[in-house]
Parts: C-alpha cells; sequence; structure tokens
C-alpha cells in the first residue's frame, strides 16, 4: 500500500509540475513582452518646436508639443534610407541618404512615402516611458 500511495503522489507532483510549465509557457506567449525604457522626467522634455535627441539604451528623439509627447525612431523607414537629423532651421527631419524629409511628428513631408516608426509612449509619476517592443500602427506607414 506504501508503494502504490508514493507512486500516486509522484504521478500527482508530476502532473502538477507539467501544469505549471505548460502554464508558465502559454503566459509567455500570450501576453506581450513589454520593454520600457525611461527617458526621463517630463521637466526634462518641456514643450518645444524642435524634438530632443535621446542616446541611451536606444537612440530616439523625443516630441513635446505641449499636447502630447511622441517617441520616433530617429532611422528612415525607407529601404537604403540611414539616421534622420533634425535641421532646426528648416524644421523638418531630413535623411542624408535619401533626402528624404519629415515633419516635427515623422509624417513625410517631401520624397518619403511613409512615416518615421513611432513608439508608444506612457507617462507615470512625472516620468516618460517608451514601449520599444511594438511600434504604433500610422497612416502611411506599410501594413497599415
Amino acid at each position: 500500500i506504501r508503494s502504490k500511495l508514493w507512486s500516486s503522489c509522484t504521478l500527482l507532483a508530476a502532473l502538477l509540475l507539467l501544469l505549471v510549465v505548460v502554464s508558465a509557457i502559454f503566459a509567455w506567449f500570450a501576453f506581450p513582452r513589454e520593454n520600457f525604457i525611461v527617458a526621463g522626467p517630463l521637466s526634462d522634455f518641456e514643450p518645444s518646436a524642435d524634438p530632443y535627441e535621446l542616446d541611451r539604451s536606444k537612440h530616439l528623439f523625443i516630441v513635446n508639443d505641449g499636447n502630447k509627447v511622441l517617441a520616433l525612431e530617429p532611422v528612415s523607414p525607407e529601404k537604403g534610407g540611414c539616421r534622420v537629423q533634425w535641421a532646426k532651421q528648416e524644421r523638418v527631419f531630413i535623411d542624408p541618404c535619401r533626402g528624404d524629409h519629415f515633419d516635427l511628428y515623422g509624417r513625410p513631408v517631401r520624397l518619403a512615402e511613409r512615416r518615421l516608426i513611432q513608439y508608444p509612449v506612457k507617462i507615470e509619476a512625472g516620468v516618460i516611458w517608451v514601449d520599444t517592443s511594438r511600434t504604433l500602427a500610422l497612416p502611411g506607414n506599410a501594413g497599415d
């Protein structure tokens, strides 16, 4: 009887362990993995007609126009594009490789067919967080 009880307990423990492993695998794929980076305190990004260039764990442009805060990818979305640069006098981002121009919000102004890639932003306790694990689906981007 002791042997049967031990076998039953062992089987039950094995099934329980299997259930935990399967649940963990399911949770891994079922819930999005957010990869938030801290851009910094909102007070460091006061409303401006120019973007802030952030070069920390990920290179980004932070835009705060007083109404909304955006995080833009600094690389042109076009094939053959390269890192865009903010041209203060012209008030546009320019891709020096292709000549594409984008406005402060990443929208195409000249030559470009798609917007700059934008990441979701959340502000909590006065701190700007950027979710670099996904991009926002915006009009003018492929797949929209």
